[in-house]
């Protein structure tokens, strides 16, 4: 998504620019049990991922097909971790690709979205409804225990900014958008897994900063095109303070989704 792009990017420059990470405590892994549960997390960005990875700690790192695949514990839950780029498409090409090569129990779809109305940046949706913008399919997440869900999230392959289209979606109560979500909840119910979602506003849909050369910062996979970002800025350099606040922001949420979903697998 050309958002996430500018976002990732932006953050890459920040972590280069200004040391502002925090370590975090790994989660509590245990290795001596049988695991009762295995559990798959998506995201689509590796700037999404990592902060998962890390949380978790101890996650060996092997493939599936042309993308990583993470293997953990937490308790008794096996922990499978993965991304799949950015849009449906690859939302739904990967998890598909995940649910048929093992046996799982629940989907957690994790990342950042563009907040439209009656959210905060920093804020974690866990939604009522997920809807596909494209299609016009709701999808319903499964609430783990002790969590009110709230809002709606919107996912479509189509990025845009336009200020017109957020007013509507604002009038028709999406609090966020995103371009995968519904397709790894559509991945799961085919699949007869339960599944929960955790996206982090990272930024306001509809922000006068993201506009049409935003595409070409990054792969089609989500990671980031350096040259081009630094193309960018060379281009607009008063835009630079505004950049890495905006990808502070960025890693703030992705940390806090994956926060949110280390609370899910512990029972918290």
């Amino acid at each position: 998504m050309g958002r996430k792009a500018l976002l990732w990017c932006a953050g890459s420059l920040a972590v280069a620019i200004v040391a502002c990470g925090r370590s975090s405590r790994p989660a509590d892994v245990s290795a001596v049990s049988t695991p009762t549960r295995r559990v798959a997390v998506i995201a689509a960005m590796p700037s999404e991922l990592q902060p998962f990875v890390t949380k978790l700690g101890a996650m060996t790192r092997e493939t599936l097909g042309d993308r990583p695949l993470y293997k953990g514990r937490i308790g008794d839950v096996e922990v499978l971790a993965t991304r799949t780029g950015m849009g449906t498409d690859f939302a739904t090409e990967v998890t598909d690709r995940v649910l048929a090569a093992f046996a799982v129990d629940h989907v957690i779809a994790i990342g950042i979205a563009g907040g439209v109305t009656g959210v905060e940046i920093g804020d974690v949706l866990t939604p009522t409804m997920v809807i596909n913008g494209d299609d016009g399919t709701e999808h319903v997440p499964t609430t783990p225990e002790g969590i009110t869900p709230r809002g709606k999230l919107r996912t479509s392959n189509h990025f845009s900014a336009d200020k017109g289209l957020m007013d509507r979606l604002a009038r028709e109560g999406i609090n966020a958008v995103d371009m995968e979500t519904a397709a790894i909840g559509a991945s799961a119910e085919r699949h007869h897994c339960t599944w929960s979602v955790y996206r982090a506003i990272s930024d306001k849909a509809g922000d006068d900063l993201v506009d049409g050369e935003i595409f070409g910062l990054a792969h089609p996979d989500g990671s980031p095109d350096l040259w081009a970002t630094l193309r960018y800025i060379t281009r607009r350099p008063w835009k630079l303070p505004r950049l890495i606040r905006l990808g502070r922001d960025a890693q703030r949420a992705a940390a806090a989704a994956a926060d949110a979903a280390v609370r899910e697998l512990r029972g918290d």
